[in-house]
């Protein structure tokens, strides 16, 4: 939690509303009490060792042609209380399969999944998270060229009152690692609205 509480610091106190999108690697119920006790909205792709077989398990609702979503409870091992996970799933075609001396197209999907704080359909959680790549395009350009100076946090204005924040900061990740590396460094943004 330090990176987090870190910059709580950093956050100007005029700063009264902040979305956290983050990737798989963030997926976790300590940061989710974490970011509801501070009242941040979030969005987070959902990283489960089973997450294949709980998906396939759903009641899918067709949302246009070939885009079919689902949104379900779940509550983790060691999570406090159960979160609403939400998914898409796309076909993306076919494959033909033997079934018993007959062949078969078989569907073959590509599948997305969020945990969000966002009162947001599975539709536009999922569009909100792909606005997330044009963030990794440009922190991709800063790390390469701008950082390599050691500036260790920049601020560049969005759209709107938005401002995308990126930190070259270490996060803890002994738990996750099960005590195997105490320390590694990753890049990432939070999109803060200024109100």
């Amino acid at each position: 939690m330090l990176i987090y509480k870190t910059n709580l610091v950093i956050l100007q106190a005029t700063v009264t509303n902040v979305f956290f999108r983050a990737d798989s690697g963030f997926f976790g119920g300590e940061l989710f009490d974490y970011l509801e006790e501070l009242k941040w909205e979030y969005l987070v792709k959902v990283k489960l060792k089973n997450l294949h077989s709980l998906l396939l398990a759903q009641q899918w609702t067709e949302a246009a042609p070939g885009i079919t979503v689902c949104a379900f409870d779940y509550q983790a091992k060691g999570w406090k209380m159960k979160r609403t996970l939400k998914a898409i799933r796309t076909l993306t075609g076919y494959k033909e399969s033997d079934y018993f001396g007959e062949t078969q197209q078989v569907e073959l999907y590509e599948y997305a999944c969020y945990c969000s704080s966002l009162p947001l359909s599975v539709e536009q959680i999922h569009e909100k998270y792909k606005e997330r790549s044009i963030s990794e395009n440009w922190i991709e350009q800063v790390k390469n060229q701008l950082l390599a100076g050691g500036n260790p946090s920049l601020w560049e204005k969005s759209s709107g009152d938005s401002y995308a924040q990126v930190i070259r900061t270490p996060i803890p990740m002994h738990k996750i690692n099960k005590g195997r590396e105490p320390m590694v460094i990753r890049i990432f943004t939070l999109r803060i609205i200024v109100q």
